[in-house]
């Protein structure tokens, strides 16, 4: 494996950690609240949406379906989901190239 490869690589695998750690980061703030409260807060990638300030996701005027999806889709497992496509694009790269 040549050096560029490698360092794509060790790029992919530090994108796919650092998502990984943010599923995990949600996961980790729902159970504290769950622990303490004793009420489990559903986090949807509505709620992402809205926290990045994407303002699509207060109002959306289209892809109502699309938005109805996501605010059922819990964070954390997007997220989790999300962290695999860069490592899945890289190892297809990877397989074409050789």
């Amino acid at each position: 494996m040549s050096r560029n490869s490698e360092a794509v690589g060790e790029a992919v695998l530090t994108i796919a950690s650092l998502v990984l750690t943010g599923a995990l980061a949600v996961l980790v703030y729902q159970l504290y609240g769950w622990l303490r409260l004793g009420v489990w807060q559903p986090i949807s990638v509505v709620t992402g949406l809205l926290w990045l300030k994407v303002s699509w996701a207060q109002s959306p005027s289209d892809w109502i379906g699309l938005h109805e999806l996501l605010a059922w889709c819990p964070l954390s497992l997007a997220l989790t989901a999300l962290a695999f496509v860069p490592i899945a694009l890289y190892f297809a790269v990877i397989a074409i190239s050789e």
